[in-house]
């Protein structure tokens, strides 16, 4: 039935007008006939607010085992000064942007690559006998270790 909503449109606006709880009178009347029609009469119990359904810093919709939780701190001005951590909840593509984690992935990547590059190039390079294949072996040696770190940083910050 085209005048039928899916149930992922329609959640997403039951979410977003509603309370955690309201009955079907509370409902506008154009949505509470859809929803009527092939759907409880209740409204389904929402789990979390529509605030940790998306994501801080782009507002995108975020999907269970596709959002990741970080702690932040934030200056409180209730308590002048103090610093108090809180939890923020961001998509694929804003953690990847995260500075505190690419920041640490920088420096695990600096240390390791270039530990890396001394045990695997080191003689060729302190011999002055370099190739055209360190322009893509060293960056290759550095980018693994940035790639790895970032990718377990995610895995543990994932929701």
């Amino acid at each position: 039935d085209s005048a039928r909503l899916p149930k992922t449109d329609l959640y997403r606006m039951v979410c977003t007008t509603l309370t955690r709880h309201a009955p079907l009178s509370k409902l506008p009347e154009s949505l509470a006939t859809r929803y009527a029609d092939g759907y409880p009469l209740h409204t389904p119990q929402i789990e979390s607010t529509a605030n940790d359904d998306a994501c801080t810093t782009c507002g995108r919709l975020l999907r269970r085992g596709r959002s990741y939780v970080f702690k932040v701190r934030q200056a409180s001005a209730q308590l002048s000064g103090v610093r108090q951590e809180a939890d923020i909840a961001k998509c694929v593509r804003c953690a990847l942007r995260h500075r505190p984690l690419l920041r640490r992935s920088f420096y695990a990547a600096l240390v390791v690559g270039t530990i890396l590059t001394l045990l695997n190039q080191g003689d060729t390079l302190l011999a002055g006998d370099w190739s055209n294949s360190f322009y893509w072996k060293i960056p290759l040696t550095y980018s693994v270790p940035f790639i790895v770190s970032t990718y377990g940083a995610l895995t543990n910050v994932r929701k």
